[in-house]
C-alpha cells in the first residue's frame, strides 16, 4: 500500500517557540487563544494543510502537522498572532 502524500511521514512538520530559546514577551506574540484556535482550524485548507494540532501554553506554542513544508504551519500560524514570520525565525 502506497501512503497518501498527506499522511507521509516526510510531510509531517512540528514549528513552535518555548521558554528555552524566547522569553515570556516574545512567546506572547505567538500565544493562540480560543478563537485563533478555531480560525486556524478553518484556515486550515486555504493553506494547504488538512491535518494539524495546536499546542498554546505560556511556556510554548506548536503547531503539529502535516504540510508541503515546515513555512505552511509558521504562515498560518502568524496570520492569526501578532507575530510575524521574521521574528518567529
Amino acid at each position: 500500500m502506497v501512503a497518501d502524500k498527506q499522511n507521509s511521514i516526510s510531510t509531517f512538520f512540528i514549528v513552535g517557540i518555548n521558554y528555552k530559546k524566547t522569553d515570556a514577551s516574545m512567546r506572547g506574540l505567538f500565544a493562540i487563544n480560543t478563537t485563533q484556535y478555531a480560525n486556524i482550524l478553518a484556515l486550515a485548507p486555504s493553506f494547504g494543510l488538512s491535518e494539524l494540532f495546536i499546542l498554546s501554553t505560556c511556556n510554548r506554542t506548536e503547531i503539529y502537522g502535516f504540510a508541503d513544508n515546515a513555512s505552511q504551519l509558521i504562515e498560518i500560524l502568524c496570520s492569526q498572532t501578532i507575530g510575524d514570520k521574521e521574528t518567529f525565525a
